[in-house]
């Protein structure tokens, strides 16, 4: 192991990174793997550690139109995450409505999306899509991996974009989902999530007696 390896600590819960207790509860052909991308992860958080948060460059990134993104090579996006271009790049979207917007719109941009599918047909397969990334999660929490890295995680770095966890990678993707379906479906996500918090605050405790 090189010198500087060793040196290194591994991360704890309250930084919210993988630690040695967590990294001893994966299965024993993935522990080396994890490691290795706990090492990788170190050396780029040292990298990054007087540069500016890289995810919300990226959020910045998608609120481009599609016209402006469809000319960006990949060098252009790579001096975006490195934040070269951060001066001439768009206000990240700093409310819900606003995030719904750009992940809507990388979702058509993407193929995600077809003008001619009917609302009967979406709903159907809205509801398959968030069932299964549930279900990747409950995954992740199943083989103990909630804190280990996520399969991206090489990727991310490669790109110079803080690594997620599988926990911050499933929850992400749940929340992605359905701020995506709500835009498809002309719901005012902000709206909504507003008005039943504020119904839920006049409700008695455990909603009436329920189990959960």
């Amino acid at each position: 192991m090189r010198p500087d390896m060793a040196k290194r600590q591994p991360y704890n819960a309250a930084t919210g990174w993988w630690n040695d207790r967590i990294l001893s509860a994966c299965p024993s052909n993935s522990r080396r793997a994890d490691m290795q991308d706990r090492h990788r992860i170190s050396r780029h958080r040292a990298r990054r550690k007087n540069r500016p948060n890289n995810a919300s460059i990226i959020t910045r990134e998608l609120t481009y139109s599609p016209a402006e993104r469809n000319k960006m090579t990949k060098k252009d996006l790579m001096q975006i995450c490195s934040g070269d271009l951060l001066a001439s790049a768009n206000p990240a979207p700093s409310t819900l409505d606003g995030i719904a917007d750009a992940v809507h719109e990388l979702a058509w941009a993407k193929g995600w999306h077809k003008a001619d599918e009917d609302e009967d047909a979406f709903v159907e397969r809205m509801c398959n899509n968030l069932h299964d990334e549930v279900s990747e999660l409950h995954e992740a929490w199943r083989n103990n991996q909630l804190r280990a890295p996520c399969d991206k995680a090489s990727k991310m770095i490669d790109l110079d974009i803080t690594p997620l966890s599988c926990i911050e990678e499933e929850m992400a993707d749940i929340i992605i989902r359905v701020l995506d379906n709500a835009r498809k479906l002309g719901v005012n996500i902000q709206s909504a999530v507003a008005r039943k918090h504020q119904f839920n605050t006049t409700r008695p405790q455990r909603h009436g007696g329920k189990r959960s």
